[in-house]
């Protein structure tokens, strides 16, 4: 099978070639469509008007990368060199069960390590099982988490003990 398509960006056509594959259709798996992937969203306070991510590093200690952290713990073990941006992590027995959505201690470590520093604070607004805050935990961070379903309240609340 082929694909044509038109670029936006030259004003060329580009051919791009995809393999049919034949799945399984007895297996419920290779049926239906599933994310292979899931965005990570990174927010953070914008800068002062008339200041630069320079001066945010020297009042902060932070405000870029930590450089340290990413040398020292890199996760992404993707095989694609090129794609510094994908981060692969496995996940333990402890980091599933607990919560539809829940994320490997490991990646939420690794996230709060490359953009913080120990003693700084960590806020997770959507709580789930406390994924985030026992990551902050035990990167001797501070932490301050909101959840409003009593029942992952009292999963955080465990987990944090």
């Amino acid at each position: 099978m082929s694909l044509t398509c038109q670029s936006k960006l030259k004003n060329t056509t580009e051919d791009l070639s995809m393999k049919e594959v034949s799945t399984d259709t007895n297996s419920l798996a290779h049926t239906t469509l599933r994310p292979l992937f899931e965005p990570i969203l990174w927010f953070m306070k914008p800068y002062e008007i008339g200041t630069t991510l320079t001066d945010n590093i020297k009042e902060h200690n932070v405000g870029a990368y930590n450089e340290q952290y990413i040398k020292d713990n890199h996760l992404s073990n993707t095989g694609i060199e090129v794609c510094s941006n994908i981060i692969k992590c496995n996940a333990e027995r402890t980091d599933r069960g607990l919560h539809p959505t829940q994320k490997p201690v490991a990646l939420m470590e690794y996230l709060i390590g490359i953009s913080t520093i120990e003693g700084q604070t960590v806020l997770d607004p959507f709580c789930g099982c406390g994924t985030t805050l026992v990551a902050a935990k035990n990167l001797g961070r501070n932490y301050i988490g909101i959840e409003k379903e009593r029942e992952y309240y009292d999963i955080i609340t465990q987990r944090l003990l």
